[in-house]
């Protein structure tokens, strides 16, 4: 499934032969692959191979087909059946499919720069759902803060509720100086002293003055008047 995913470009659930192509060009280019073939006919007879129905596609079903049946020649192979091994030979497609997967391993393992594991991975589910909880609390600060403004009766009632937000958007200030990022070249960056470098250089002042509760301490210093 993860071969599939990578050569499927479009993320429609299928493969078309631009999409087979561009892998194969994808490996001729990284030395994968034989940069004498002729690509084109070679996307040609892995649509072939594997697109069973013959609607010039290959789906999930037809894919995982073909590496399974790739996977037992190549099992047979190995206990002498020549038919088998000329089988497993045979299957461009599986083969085009663990290049892709081995070529993407080794892009991971270059790409990530550092090693200070404590750090939150920027492609990391965590960070991803953090992601999506500020960005429905910032939603929420847009639609509720008009309306504490044009009614004081709706504004001592959200107050409390902005307080909690502004306490998460402090936390979301803390949560990026432990965050790994992703620079220029897309390599991922796992180096504490240069993330905090880069946030702290970079918009650290204007997310902290924007998330400090000011309305809290206006009201206190109203208070104590």
């Amino acid at each position: 499934m993860e071969a599939f995913d990578l050569i499927d470009a479009n993320h429609d659930g299928c493969l078309q032969k631009k999409e087979v192509l561009s892998a194969i060009k994808e490996m001729q280019a990284t030395g994968g692959i034989d940069l004498n073939i002729n690509t084109v006919a070679m996307a040609e007879e892995m649509m072939r191979e594997v697109d069973i129905d013959g609607n010039g596609q290959i789906d999930v079903n037809e894919f995982i087909e073909m590496m399974r049946k790739s996977m037992s020649a190549s099992d047979g192979g190995e206990n002498g059946g020549g038919l088998a091994r000329f089988l497993a030979e045979k299957s461009r497609m599986s083969q085009l499919a663990r290049n892709v997967l081995l070529a993407h391993q080794r892009k991971s393992e270059n790409s990530v720069i550092g090693r200070d594991l404590w750090l939150i991975h920027p492609l990391g589910k965590m960070n991803a759902y953090w992601n999506v909880l500020i960005s429905l609390l910032i939603t929420l600060t847009v639609v509720t803060m008009p309306l504490s403004l044009g009614w004081d009766e709706l504004k001592e009632h959200l107050s409390v509720m902005h307080l909690i937000v502004d306490v998460f958007y402090l936390l979301d200030v803390f949560k990026i100086f432990v965050t790994g990022l992703i620079d220029d070249n897309e390599a991922i960056i796992m180096d504490g002293k240069v993330v905090r470098w880069n946030y702290f250089t970079g918009s650290f002042l204007t997310d902290l003055c924007s998330s400090v509760p000011v309305q809290l301490f206006l009201t206190r210093a109203g208070k104590g008047n």
